[in-house]
């Protein structure tokens, strides 16, 4: 490993152990649309709300490496299965390398409670491995609601709610409030509002646009926690196959660039 990359990873892993990964982008098209999760619908947004994934049956995984940093990589695998009113999902998702390693095994299921109103709840198991440390495990509770109105979609979600720790570090506690408003079949666009429990509020936009049936382009842009991130990326559709490509700016690091695979029956 080089010593630069070496450095660049203990200045990251103060952040790494906080459970800050929660907040990393868990799939290319999130990272475009700056993580407004009801532009997403696939199953990997149940990372940030789990009201507001709905699909028969789908598969999805992404990888990437934060910043650019050769040394560290992150990579998650998500299904789906939607069974009448309800739906569910799970997944794995793992940060880190061989100096540090953290784990997230993720169950998710949401009830349409009317027809246009959703309610969600995660549950989370999470493990922390550090070279030469003491291992950590822990637990976490989410919830979640989606409601839709003619063209809008109304959603919020409120992250651990069980008020867990992992070691003696604090997880984040999130909110996250947005409106979606569908401008015509190829085109929709968000804003979300996402506070973290003693930082800054930051502002999301997001917008989704297919100027073909298997071509969307996705941009966005959020505030914080560093000046105003850039977003942007492509997604491709074959068939049941689905690719999407998003790159994400940071004000100090270099850009990170995400890939997901995801697989959906139609219904």
């Amino acid at each position: 490993m080089k010593y630069s990359t070496f450095l660049t990873i203990l200045v990251l892993l103060p952040t790494v152990l906080s459970g800050a990964f929660l907040q990393l982008s868990p799939s290319a098209k999130l990272a475009a649309v700056s993580d407004i999760s009801a532009l997403e619908g696939s199953p990997s947004s149940i990372f940030y709300n789990p009201a507001v994934f709905k699909r028969q049956l789908s598969l999805t995984s992404s990888y990437f490496m934060p910043f650019s940093i050769n040394d560290l990589s992150y990579k998650n695998i998500v299904a789906g299965y939607s069974l009448g009113k309800f739906n569910v999902a799970t997944g794995l998702q793992e940060l880190g390398n061989e100096i540090c390693k953290e784990q997230t095994f993720i169950m998710a299921v949401n009830y349409n409670i009317a027809q246009n109103f959703t309610i969600g709840c995660n549950y989370r198991f999470l493990r922390n491995e550090v070279y030469t440390m003491n291992n950590n495990n822990t637990s976490q509770v989410d919830v979640g609601i989606l409601a839709r109105v003619d063209k809008y979609k109304l959603f919020t979600s409120f992250s651990n709610i069980s008020f867990s720790k992992i070691g003696n570090d604090d997880l984040p506690q999130e909110s996250r409030t947005g409106i979606i408003y569908q401008l015509d079949d190829n085109l929709k666009s968000g804003i979300c509002i996402v506070k973290e429990l003693g930082h800054d509020f930051s502002f999301h936009f997001g917008v989704v646009y297919y100027p073909f049936k298997s071509l969307g382009i996705l941009s966005g842009f959020h505030t914080e926690p560093t000046n105003n991130q850039f977003s942007a990326g492509l997604e491709f559709k074959i068939y049941n196959l689905i690719i999407n490509y998003g790159i994400k700016t940071h004000e100090l690091l270099e850009i990170t660039h995400h890939f997901t695979v995801s697989y959906q029956l139609k219904k």
